[in-house]
């Protein structure tokens, strides 16, 4: 079997990377694992409104920390 060329294999990995690091991806990601933990633990709320609540806040309280690592890591970076 015949080994990529280097160059092919950055191009795959500069693709994969920009979409892993896409604010839509990361939201995505939220989004879905806020899902699962809410839905995990519905049967400490009990209640579908309490564990609505609380998809809403792991989600609220995820993109916040979110946009706050990413404006301060921003803010780090040299201008181009």
């Amino acid at each position: 079997m015949k080994r990529p060329f280097e160059k092919e294999t950055n191009r795959d990995l500069e693709l994969v990377l920009d979409v892993m690091c896409s604010s839509y991806f990361v939201f995505l990601d939220l989004f879905v694992l806020s899902f699962i933990i809410s839905f995990l633990s519905f049967s400490f709320h009990q209640s579908l409104l309490y564990s609505i609540l609380w998809f809403c806040f792991i989600y609220l309280i995820g993109s916040g920390v979110y946009m706050l690592l990413y404006y301060m890591i921003k803010k780090d970076l040299p201008k181009k």
